[in-house]
């Protein structure tokens, strides 16, 4: 995210703690998902939406977390 929109949105700390893994992503994770689609291994994927959010997009927010 973009520092600016990142700030808007209310921090790093308030975005983390939105995610079921209570932390931003890291750029590691994002180089692994772009290496591996540019191997052979993924040479039959196309068309796909990759979601690289540690589980984001399956995490309901309505959900109380356990402490």
């Amino acid at each position: 995210m973009a520092s600016g929109l990142l700030r808007l949105s209310g921090g790093e700390e308030q975005q983390a703690k939105a995610g079921p893994n209570r932390r931003l992503i890291a750029w590691i994770y994002i180089v692994g998902v772009v290496a591996w689609l540019s191997s052979r291994v993924a040479s039959h994927v196309n068309g796909a939406v990759i979601p690289v959010d540690g589980g984001g997009r399956m995490w309901p927010r309505q959900v109380k977390r356990r402490r």
